[in-house]
């Protein structure tokens, strides 16, 4: 149960599970809507996953970013969502493409965390004072261990400091912005109103929707759990 304020009413062309699969939408809507500037050159880190995609269609459909690339072993279903390059990362280091070292991004989103991603986009990233942005939707620990409250002290007393250095050495660095989670119900009613519009779609992982049995939550945690999940995964409580 929640607060009737904090609710928002389901547009009839939804379905139910699309409707509960938006919460990423959302998390998109903050990374491109605030940090993405009309003719930016964008790279989504994870183009498959449930931020990515739909960072992928709201920076090239609402955003007007000028080109939209993505990473992701799944390289037409990027193309399809309407990336203009889709990188295979297993036979590709985007870091390391020429075309990318000439002609930077202005912004890249990290939808994936870990792999010193940041360390390896200052290569094809604008710094800072060139307008250079870094979103990271995950940190560098997508898994942190705060197991004990002295690690979680360190891990938050941490957050902090890569925005505050690279905002001092912008002229080196692209500016680090970590996202948090913020403006959760108008960031729906925006989500849904492009939903039903046909401008946004939530991809939905191949598994999805699981059944509500233990053998069910449990795949779905399972595939969650794997970082291999190609849209949303959702478990189905009841049938409408």
């Amino acid at each position: 149960i929640i607060n009737e304020a904090e609710a928002v009413v389901k547009p009839p062309a939804v379905s139910n599970e699309e409707g509960a699969s938006s919460s990423s939408a959302i998390t998109a809507h903050n990374a491109v809507m605030d940090y993405v500037k009309e003719g930016d050159r964008v790279l989504v880190l994870g183009g498959a996953g449930g931020v990515g995609s739909a960072a992928i269609q709201i920076a090239k459909q609402h955003g007007k970013a000028s080109l939209v690339a993505a990473t992701s072993t799944q390289v037409e279903l990027c193309k399809e969502l309407g990336a203009d390059r889709a990188i295979d990362y297993r036979s590709e280091d985007w870091w390391a493409i020429e075309e990318f070292k000439k002609d930077k991004f202005d912004v890249i989103i990290d939808t994936v965390g870990g792999g010193n991603f940041y360390g390896r986009a200052t290569q094809v990233l604008k710094t800072g004072k060139q307008g250079g942005r870094f979103v990271a939707v995950t940190g560098d620990n997508p898994r942190p261990d705060c197991r004990t409250v002295w690690k979680m002290i360190k891990f938050f007393a941490n957050l902090p400091c890569r925005p505050l250095y690279t905002k001092i050495k912008s002229g080196t660095y692209p500016k680090y912005i970590l996202l948090l989670p913020y403006g959760e119900l108008d960031g729906r009613k925006q989500v849904l109103e492009w939903m039903q519009q046909g401008s946004l779609k939530i991809r939905l992982d191949k598994g999805s929707p699981f059944p509500f049995t233990a053998e069910g939550v449990g795949n779905a945690f399972r595939k969650v759990g794997s970082g291999h999940a190609h849209g949303k995964v959702v478990v189905q409580i009841a049938k409408e």
